[in-house]
């Protein structure tokens, strides 16, 4: 695969988290940000999945952190 869109981006996170590999998942998805794509609803519900089951407030905080800096692009697909 050449060319990676949200769309796979996305199934790679969850496919990786249901398979419990949580650091999998944050590692995916920062590779996703330095390929300069932004994250959906659908990555940020996988990635809150994902600190829910890793209990990790300093993930929590980055996610939030990542909400508020890409809320209009998220608003925008609803």
């Amino acid at each position: 695969m050449t060319e990676r869109d949200v769309v796979t981006w996305n199934l790679m996170i969850e496919g990786y988290l249901q398979d419990g590999q949580i650091d999998k998942v944050f590692h995916t998805c920062h590779r996703m940000l330095e390929s300069y794509l932004k994250f959906d609803f659908v990555t940020l519900a996988s990635v809150i999945m994902a600190c829910v089951q890793y209990f990790s407030l300093a993930l929590r905080w980055w996610v939030q952190l990542l909400m508020v800096m890409q809320s209009e692009t998220i608003l925008n697909q609803m």
